[in-house]
């Protein structure tokens, strides 16, 4: 009797924790006290529920990749210069595009473009700052269709 493996992924969808907006180059803006201690609870939130991803995807500003520092994950990191301010469209070919054989990926991005990308899996409303979005996909990273996803947990840090 042979049996189909059906390969499931987990992708997790993160808005940028709360920047300052005090003048400097946007891709310099660094995460206010708020963005940190949301960062802090997203990060124990994800290990509270055995939910750490196994691949992080961080645009390369400095607001994304401090959101990622401060969650204080133990999962590989890979930084995306094209994750920047990318567009929907972008960002789902990033996530394609991710050569992993690991089966739960985060991408941690800005809007309007994270937020597309979460509402055309079937997320009800823009992400706001720091929150995050899990959904499940029965296949490959390389074949991730939103419309495909379905909405597993959603978790926004309220500090």
């Amino acid at each position: 009797m042979l049996f189909e493996v059906k390969l499931l992924t987990l992708i997790y969808l993160v808005r940028h924790a709360q920047a300052v907006h005090d003048g400097s180059p946007d891709f310099q803006r660094a995460l206010t006290q708020k963005g940190i201690e949301q960062s802090q609870n997203l990060g124990h939130w994800l290990r509270d529920k055995k939910l750490v991803p196994d691949v992080v995807i961080v645009s390369a500003s400095v607001r994304t990749c401090q959101t990622l520092v401060h969650m204080a994950i133990d999962s590989r990191e890979i930084i995306s210069d094209a994750a920047y301010n990318a567009t929907q469209d972008e960002l789902l070919d990033i996530l394609r595009q991710t050569h992993t054989q690991e089966s739960a990926v985060m991408l941690i991005a800005h809007n309007p473009g994270i937020s597309l990308l979460a509402m055309s899996s079937g997320f009800e409303h823009e992400l706001h700052t720091g929150e995050l979005v899990v959904l499940e996909f029965d296949g490959d990273i390389s074949e991730f269709s939103p419309e495909h996803a379905k909405v597993l947990h959603h978790h926004q840090p309220h500090v």
